[in-house]
């Protein structure tokens, strides 16, 4: 069963008010990030799984992966997305309080890996 936190936006790059991207959705596939003063700002990103593409951020033409989790914290939003036997794990982080301005500001990871021991000849993400 999925473990998603439901709020009304979904923080993805918030460090201060100028730098503050939201998802304006339930899940991270339904539309395009804007900044939380409305204005669109497009935060895509794209799956690869033997040849076959899937979006796991953002709108655009591909299939949506499926999403599995999503956590949110004060100062993190994880989620998982999985497609064609592929579990792809996203995270956007502001690691630094305000006295940290000797820390990066904002950070994203992703990692991906085979679903229930399966094999794939090529993954990758954009």
């Amino acid at each position: 069963m999925p473990c998603i936190d439901r709020l009304p936006a979904i923080p993805l790059l918030a460090s201060d008010p100028y730098l503050s991207i939201w998802m304006p959705a339930d899940t991270m596939t339904q539309t395009d990030a804007c900044h939380w003063s409305g204005p669109a700002k497009p935060i895509r990103g794209v799956l690869t799984v033997d040849g076959a593409a899937c979006r796991f951020l953002g709108a655009g033409p591909e299939p949506e992966a499926d999403l599995t989790e999503l956590k949110v914290t004060a100062t993190r939003t994880c989620f998982t997305s999985e497609f064609a036997g592929v579990r792809l794990e996203t995270c956007f982080a502001s690691p630094a309080l305000p006295q940290d301005l000797d820390l990066p500001l904002l950070r994203a990871s992703a990692g991906a890996g085979a679903g229930g021991g399966g094999q794939h000849s090529d993954v990758g993400q954009q």
